[in-house]
């Protein structure tokens, strides 16, 4: 991240702008355009902007980045969906304004799934790049939009058919809109054949998540990430109210910290200006895992089965998500019966796992194809445990 902070804060530009009128009706595409940052080695990136809804089925408007092989096969092609993890909650932190998005590490296994001849669709989530409430770790939010991406992507070019054959990524935060996406897609976008899902460090159950982080000592950074989902919810949900978690005097510094990006140096500010409110006084006020909160909570765990295969990774010396709960999780999926294959990588931190040269990404990649290309493999891997 330390090379990032160097980049700025993102701007953004008139492409999210959405026009007065829009065309009725979820994943129907407003524009589209080129990509102006550089493009994968295998690839090509276009942005889309498109019709969508939030949590709680109210109109709104994303943006996504497609990626499509250059030189693709004849026929329909394959759809990745690409869920990303956290950069923050404010518009400009949208990964489609980064220059190195389709370029780096962002996307795990993206040149091989180039070379394959797969589709590659990453929905920045309403609210980041467009306008609008940003749905993080509100799971039909995150579906929603990364559902309605491969829909708008499908009025893009009259030469390219996307196949119904649809694997969906994710990754921490983009882990439980994975899940999410997979879990809604037969009743929201019943065109979408799902035919697995593969998270990595996946955040299935937030309030178990919450509690865990809550149970240590107060820091600056869980201050950040504690108002990224407190004021989150608070705008989608109408019965979570700001001002019944907070204490008195620290709305201003709650709200300021939703509109930094972990990429951006004001960050540091932010975290630091919460370091010296921390040593007077606590942020917050109340149990974020209580009352209405709590609930909402809850109600955005996805630790059911999902029916279809699942690849479930994480590093064991993840620092950002215990891996206790990751285990904690495959137990659960194991006893409902899920089909689940499992993954922990010692030495592995949070995000090693999807960075270049990781022993994840070969795995990641031949479970995926075996899917796309109907060859027997092991799906499941509960005897394991």
């Amino acid at each position: 991240m330390n090379d990032w902070l160097h980049e700025g804060a993102p701007v953004v530009d008139a492409f999210y702008n959405p026009p007065a009128e829009v065309p009725s009706g979820h994943g129907r595409l407003i524009r589209s355009a080129a990509s102006p940052w550089r493009a994968p080695q295998n690839g090509d990136v276009t942005r889309i902007l498109y019709t969508t809804r939030d949590a709680v089925s109210r109109p709104a408007v994303a943006s996504a980045m497609v990626i499509t092989p250059k030189d693709p096969p004849p026929g329909p092609r394959p759809v990745i969906i690409w869920n990303h993890g956290t950069t923050g909650v404010a518009q400009g932190c949208a990964p489609s304004l980064r220059d190195s998005t389709a370029t780096r590490w962002a996307i795990p296994a993206l040149e091989q799934a180039l070379k394959a001849g797969w589709v590659v669709i990453a929905s920045d989530f309403s609210g980041q790049g467009a306008p609008g409430a940003y749905p993080y770790l509100i799971g039909k939010g995150e579906a929603r939009s990364s559902l309605d991406a491969v829909l708008a992507a499908a009025e893009l070019r009259s030469d390219l058919t996307l196949s119904p054959d649809t694997v969906v990524w994710g990754h921490s935060q983009g882990g439980h809109a994975a899940l999410w996406t997979t879990a809604i897609a037969k009743d929201y976008a019943p065109g979408i054949d799902v035919l697995g899902t593969a998270v990595v460090a996946p955040v299935a159950d937030p309030p178990a998540l919450a509690r865990e982080l809550l149970s240590g000592p107060p820091n600056a950074m869980l201050s950040v990430i504690t108002s990224w989902v407190l004021v989150p919810y608070s705008e989608t949900y109408p019965d979570v109210h700001l001002d019944d978690y907070i204490a008195e005097g620290s709305r201003s510094i709650v709200l300021e910290m939703t509109q930094r990006c972990p990429t951006e140096p004001g960050v540091v500010v932010s975290v630091l200006t919460a370091l010296g409110v921390s040593e007077d006084r606590p942020l917050y006020s109340a149990d974020l895992t209580d009352g209405a909160l709590g609930r909402r909570l809850a109600e955005n765990a996805m630790t059911e089965p999902l029916g279809t295969p699942m690849l479930v990774a994480w590093g064991a010396d993840d620092e950002v998500i215990p891996p206790k709960l990751q285990r904690e999780y495959i137990d659960k999926l194991c006893a409902e019966g899920q089909p689940v294959r499992w993954a922990s990588y010692a030495g592995y931190d949070h995000l090693r796992p999807i960075l270049p040269k990781s022993r994840f990404l070969p795995v990641l990649f031949d479970w995926t194809k075996n899917l796309i290309d109907r060859t027997p493999q092991v799906t499941d891997g509960c005897g394991l445990r």
